[in-house]
Parts: structure tokens; sequence; C-alpha cells
């Protein structure tokens, strides 16, 4: 297997194009829009970073990465890591989700490669990587700095170089290489998100396994276990930061929401999932972004269709004219070690087998071991689905290796171009669309909002009574102020009477008496912590416990307490039916003597 130059020109193309376009979509988001809500923390995490570099040097920003909570190590990480190059703003930041998409394109590159893909066949498997924005919400990662587009990218790149790695045998050099970078790529995906450890089992580790032991038992075990030493040596040092971290990712993932609600007691079903797939496919479940429109999602459903008859009717064509030539049916591979049309047809049956496994896999770990809500399967859960993208990938870069020399000539080749072009074409138009909605002016009111919380000087406390997912959210007001160069506001905590530290985002107790020690003691942390309040005017948007946190379910004597003893302290609406209102508490008037905390 080599690399060609024609080879590194269009994977330079596909990556410099992806970087362009994402940071030219991010500036031009970010201009006129708050953050995306799971964004928040993590551009926050990595402009904080930023600063503590350029003020104090590079050991201060490693050890200010390093402390940060580990949503994701290697985002935090990379902050650190290439500060001296990472421009502080959300366009500069988007570097990372590049780098994330190379190890992806890299992983198809080398496996195409393996079975010599053509230039062509090479470019429809990177543009292919770009297919989540057709089939679902995914936005090229351009609009915020969630995990979920950095763990499809790096499982990706991980499922690609360790099927290369371990279908067949390999000179020893390119084994040393590729055993190398397969183990860096299933480092990064493990330190990626903190959910990603237990996904990447069942997504890349147990189809891995299984092509090991498969081609063990064929081929003889010697040489399938001599080669788990090389991706050994790449994977442990991103296993000893894991680990090192392990302390801090367990109490992620036992926080407030977990500890006290989000445990639904429904159960889904594969007829509930299969009832919601075409929604989901054709970009008609709405969840918090806008619908995307059909005709850019047909047209590239219709791209892959049109490719594979394209391609079948080529097969047929030169199964015809040759039918008992291995070669022309593009399946005969140069390299050492037996029989290479076997090779082929191992990697094209193991990529189709994983493709069908990851959402059979997904299915049953959030619907049986995570029980998740039957009113959200798990076919309509942004993260889960997008990793049903990495077997739909993996079917594609199968079909690839299979007619990789049959894309016929002349005019074929045009067209075949001409749809990969549209692919590309049809990608950010559709991402333009799904931007977060909000109402008009939502920006300038978080603006105004940002510079009222620092009239006071230094740091305020906020406590934001309204969805922090939904109009007037406090985590954008303190990315606004890290960007405007203002003092960080805080967003309050409060301590429980069992000496728990939550914040006002926490899942619904089932015990009645659990609920009212706790919203007590999140009304004392209010009148006697909070600088700034912002309430909801109307106590029935405090009586939805369909939406599962505590404050908006059964917070209606809350709020209208606060609003009838602070009500004199509104400083203005925040919204434009004055509605959503801001309540300066600096005085601290409505605090009893004996309930601070």
């Amino acid at each position: 297997m080599r690399i060609r130059g024609t080879d590194w020109a269009v994977l330079a193309g596909f990556v410099v194009g992806f970087h362009i376009l994402g940071t030219a979509l991010v500036r031009y988001f970010y201009s006129y829009h708050i953050a995306h809500y799971d964004s928040v923390g993590g551009l926050i995490q990595a402009l904080e970073t930023l600063q503590v570099y350029h003020n104090q040097g590079y050991a201060a920003g490693v050890a200010e990465a390093w402390n940060k909570a580990p949503l994701s190590i290697s985002q935090n990480m990379f902050s650190a890591l290439l500060a001296p190059y990472v421009d502080p703003s959300p366009q500069g930041i988007q570097l990372y989700n590049t780098l994330a998409c190379s190890v992806a394109a890299v992983g198809m590159l080398v496996l195409l490669r393996r079975f010599e893909a053509g230039a062509l066949a090479i470019g429809l498997g990177l543009v292919s990587i770009l297919l989540g924005d057709a089939l679902y919400w995914w936005d090229l990662g351009a609009f915020d700095f969630r995990r979920d587009f950095g763990m499809y990218a790096f499982m990706c790149g991980a499922l690609f170089l360790g099927t290369t790695y371990f279908v067949g045998a390999l000179r020893m050099r390119g084994e040393i290489l590729l055993g190398l970078a397969f183990g860096i790529a299933m480092g990064l995906t493990l330190v990626c998100r903190d959910s990603a450890p237990l996904l990447m089992m069942g997504v890349v580790v147990a189809p891995l396994t299984a092509l090991w032991v498969f081609v063990a038992v064929r081929d003889g075990w010697i040489t399938q276990i001599r080669k788990l030493a090389w991706p050994l040596i790449g994977f442990s040092p991103f296993a000893i930061v894991f680990f090192l971290k392990l302390g801090d990712l367990l109490a992620r993932i036992a926080n407030p929401l977990t500890m006290y609600g989000i445990s639904p007691n429904g159960s889904d079903s594969l007829v509930g999932n299969a009832r919601r797939v075409p929604d989901v496919v054709l970009g008609l479940f709405g969840y918090p972004f806008n619908k995307a429109p059909l005709i850019s999602t047909v047209l590239v459903l219709l791209t892959l269709l049109t490719l594979g008859f394209l391609c079948w009717r080529a097969m047929r064509s030169k199964a015809q004219e040759a039918p008992s030539s291995e070669s022309q049916q593009g399946m005969q591979v140069q390299e050492p070690g037996g029989d290479q049309h076997v090779v082929a047809r191992r990697a094209v049956v193991f990529l189709l087998a994983t493709a069908v496994w990851v959402p059979i896999f997904l299915h049953l770990f959030f619907s049986l071991v995570l029980k998740w809500a039957s009113d959200q399967p798990p076919i309509v859960a942004m993260a889960p689905y997008l990793l049903v993208l990495v077997g739909v990938t993996a079917a594609i870069a199968a079909g690839i290796i299979y007619s990789r020399n049959q894309i016929p000539h002349g005019a074929g080749r045009f067209i075949v171009s001409a749809l990969i072009l549209a692919m590309i074409v049809a990608a950010p138009a559709r991402a333009l669309t799904r931007m977060p909605v909000y109402p008009p002016g939502t920006y300038t009111q978080h603006l105004q909002y940002t510079r009222l919380t620092n009239a006071q000087g230094g740091a305020a406390v906020i406590a934001t009574l309204t969805d922090n997912t939904g109009l007037m959210r406090a985590p954008a007001i303190q990315l606004m102020s890290l960007q405007l160069g203002l003092p960080q506001p805080e967003i309050l905590k409060f301590r429980t009477d069992d000496g728990g530290t939550l914040d006002l985002q926490i899942g619904i107790p089932p015990e009645p008496e659990v609920r009212e020690s706790l919203l007590a003691a999140m009304d004392r942390a209010i009148r006697c912590k909070a600088d700034f309040i912002v309430v909801d005017k109307d106590p029935a948007a405090y009586t939805k416990p369909e939406k599962r946190l505590l404050l908006y379910g059964f917070g209606d004597k809350l709020a209208s307490g606060l609003l009838a003893d602070l009500g004199d302290k509104v400083m203005r609406s925040l919204d434009q039916n004055g509605q959503i209102v801001l309540i300066d508490n600096r005085m601290r008037s409505g605090c009893a003597a004996d309930g601070g905390q």
C-alpha cells in the first residue's frame, strides 16, 4: 500500500475546504446569534484557557485546561497544547473540528488506498463523511463546540484504520506506522467525550475484536497477536490521561440531573423507533432547530442512488465482458500474505456487518441499559444517531471498495464528479437552514443583559429562572462577557440540606418532601446570593413537569414569591412581550437574616 501524491492532494483539498467552510459559517453565525446551549461550556473553557495562556504563559494554560470539567479531555487539551496557533474566537476554535475531521479523512484514505481505489473514488469516500449533514441535524460542527462531531470523526477514523490494520497481512514498515496511527485514533476517541468510552466499546471495539478473531482463526494467531503491540503503544498515553481524569469523569456522570431526576419509567420499542426513522432521515423532525429543506436531503439521497446505479451498471457490463477475470471486478490487490481477493472481500463484508451492528447496539444500549425515555427514543437523540452514521459511512466505504474500478469513463466520470460537487454544496446550504431558532432581537437582548450585569464592576452572580436551553440563557451571557473582555458572571449554585452543591437546573425527584426541600433551598440561595434574577412573570411557566426539571415543573410558588417580594426591583424586561424580567437583587432586600448559606 502506497499513498500517492494525488491522494495527498485530494485529502488536503477536502480538509482545507472543510476548514474554510466551517470557519466561515462560525464567523457568520456568531456575529448575529447567541451560542447553542451545548456549545457554551466548551467554548467558555477554550477561551478561558487561551486567556490564561496569553496572560500567564504556556505552562499555566496547560494547567488551566487540565483542571477544566472533563466533558471532553481532547477539546480541553487542544486549546492548551495548540494555544500559540489558535485565535481566541469561536471561528478560531473551529480548528478542533477540522483536526477531528482530518482523522476520519485519513482513515478513509488509508482504507481505500489499501484496496487500490482511484482518486475519484477516494474523493467520494471523503465526501461521504459529510453525509451526516443530509441525514440528521448535524451542522459540520460549525455552530457550536459540542463533543458530538469530534466523537463521530474519531470513531470513523479508528474504525477505518483498524479495518485496514487487522483485515490482512501488511509489510512490516506499513504495519508499524498503521498500528501506531490506529492506536492514536483509538486514544483520541477515548478522551473526546465523557460518554465516549462506553459507546466506543460497542461501535468500534466490538466489531474490530470480531474481525481480529476471525482473521486470527483463518490466517494464524501469531501475526494477529503481534499486531496488538503497535496500537497499544499509540493508545497508552491517552489511556494514562483517561485514568488520571477518571475521578472527574465519574463525578460528571453522577451530576445532579442524574441524582435527582430524569429517570424515566417508560419504555421504547423497535416499533416506536421505526416510526421515527422517515422523519429523521428526511430532516422533518425539528427538535430545537429549523426543519431543513427537504430538497437538499432529496438531492443527497438521489446522489447516492444515482452513484449506486452507475456502479451497478458498470459492474454488470464488465462482468459480461470478462466474467472470469477477478481484476476486472476490482477485487485484486497486490499485498503480501495470502489471497488478496479474500482480503478485499473480508473488508467489504466486515464494513457492511458493522453498519448493521451499530444501530442494534445503540438501541439495546440506550433502551435496555440506560432506559431512554419513551418520548425520545434513541433514533431521535442526537449523539446516538450520529454514531449510526459511523456505520453508514462504513457501508459507503464498503461499496467503494467493491466497485472502486467500476466507475465508467468519460461522461460517467463527469456525472460522478458533478454529483460529488452537488453533495458538497448541499451540506452548507442545509447547515445554514438549521441554525438554532431564536426570536428576533435575542442577540441584542443578550448583549444588553451582559452589559447590565457588568455595570456593578466585578463578577455578578446570576440566578436564571428560565430554561437555559430557551430564550434567556445565563451561559450565553458568560460567553459574551468573556469575548468582550468583561468580568465573567457566575451562575448561582446552592447547597441542599444534605450538603450537596447544585445549580437551579436539576431534575425532578419523585418524593414530594425532597422536592419541597430543594425548592426551599433554591429560594434561600436566590434571595441571599444572587445579584440579578431572571424570572418569567407567568406562574404557569413553572408548572410543566413534562420538562423533567424541578424549577419548571414545580417552581410556581417560588417564582410567585420572588415577584411578590422583589417586584419593585425589576430593572427591565428582557423580551419583546415584557414577560421575562430582570430583577436587581444586589441590595439583598428579600433575604431573611437567617436565610444565608
